[in-house]
Parts: structure tokens; sequence; C-alpha cells
């Protein structure tokens, strides 16, 4: 039922899952220069390819059956699409500029 919380076991592998992505996250944006190399575009690079799968997910045969988005729903969520952007690519600039912490918290 969408009312109940969810496991504390849920909880415990969201953030397991978002400490190895922060670590991994900064080890390449380290490899690729940090804060003075391309942040943006790993950034840009991780949105795309979260959108290719999402898209994948919709297209293949035994995943889920394909959403019904008229033009209108897409525009209604053009703002809040724009503004997750802008906080993913802020988040993985913030990991190029300083410590893993400083990125969680802008996080």
């Amino acid at each position: 039922h969408p009312s109940h919380p969810p496991p504390p076991a849920d909880f415990f592998f969201w953030y397991l899952g978002n400490y190895y992505y922060n670590i991994t996250n900064k080890l390449a944006l380290r490899a690729a220069g940090g804060s003075t190399g391309f942040p943006m575009t790993i950034a840009s690079l991780q949105m795309g390819v979260g959108c290719i799968y999402a898209l994948f997910m919709w297209v293949a045969p035994d995943s889920r059956s394909m959403p019904k988005v008229t033009a209108d729903d897409v525009m209604k969520m053009l703002p809040v699409a724009f503004c997750a952007m802008g906080a993913h690519c802020a988040s993985v600039f913030a990991l190029s500029a300083g410590a893993v912490s400083f990125g969680q918290i802008v996080k």
C-alpha cells in the first residue's frame, strides 16, 4: 500500500548505492581532470544514458507496458525535468570541485 513507509532495508540499500555512485563518480571526474576537466560532459552523458535506458525499458517487450504520453504531458513535465537536470549537473560539478562530502551537501 502506498501509505506504508518503505522497509529500513530499502533505505540502507539506497544509501549504499548512493555511496558507491558518489565514489565512482568522483574517480571518473578526477580521471577527467576534476573541475577543469569535463564535469558537465560527464553529467550530460549520465543523463543521456539514463534517458536511453528509460526508453529501452518502455519498448522492451517483457518489461512494462508503454505509457500513454501526450504532447501536453511532455510540456507539463519539462519544468520538473529541467530542474532535475540542473540539480544533477550541479551535484556532479560539486563532486568535481571538492570532496565527496561537499558533493553530497549540494545534492
